[in-house]
């Protein structure tokens, strides 16, 4: 093996590493996001949700095709690996623990209103982040690090004050929630490391 492709297996793992760390990041901050009650969800959240657009998707979210492309982009160069993988699969098992909670006895509102578009269209993605109060720009990345790094910390004060007491009757979802802060306490750093990398 040369200096070149033992260099490119470097970066290979970092990039595979990396994004098991941030799927795994993406998996916490559902579970945070998440950790509401069933009767505010659907008495507050969901008819917010409906009023927004009846098929409200979180399939419309900019950041949700970005990830999806790039995973590819990633598996299409490097592979994904064993644990990479994993985390993702983790992610999908945490979204439906979610939803079985949160909407035990229904379907999505996507689902609910017959919606068989797969790919969002730039309406749809602004219904979205109109929805969350998003505003997008091109920002450097210490920008990028520093609105990260306040995000986090906000996040973990709540945590801190309002410890998650959430049960979802699935060991592995329950054990990762326990360890959700350790989890957001490094999201700040990695985050760092791709903006690096970008």
């Amino acid at each position: 093996m040369n200096a070149r492709e033992s260099g490119r297996l470097d970066v290979a793992d970092l990039y595979v590493s990396m994004s098991g760390e941030l799927f795994d990041t993406y998996s916490a901050l559902l579970l945070y996001g998440g950790s509401l009650s069933p009767e505010i969800y659907q008495g507050l959240v969901r008819p917010r949700m409906m009023a927004a657009h009846t098929a409200f998707s979180g399939l419309w979210s900019r950041d949700y095709s970005a990830v999806h492309a790039q995973t590819k982009k990633l598996e299409s160069s490097f592979g994904l690996g064993v644990e990479l993988k994993n985390s993702i699969k983790f992610n999908r098992l945490v979204h439906m623990s979610l939803a079985n909670r949160l909407v035990p006895d229904g379907p999505s509102l996507r689902r609910q209103a017959g919606y068989v578009n797969t790919v969002a269209t730039r309406d749809e993605e602004d219904i979205l982040d109109e929805f969350f109060r998003t505003r997008r720009m091109r920002i450097c990345r210490h920008e990028f690090t520093r609105q990260l790094r306040g995000r986090n910390e906000l996040v973990l004060a709540d945590l801190a004050e309002s410890p998650i007491t959430v049960s979802y009757g699935r060991a592995s979802v329950d054990r990762f929630q326990g360890a959700i802060g350790s989890r957001l306490e490094r999201f700040a750093v990695i985050a760092g490391k791709v903006a690096r990398t970008a």
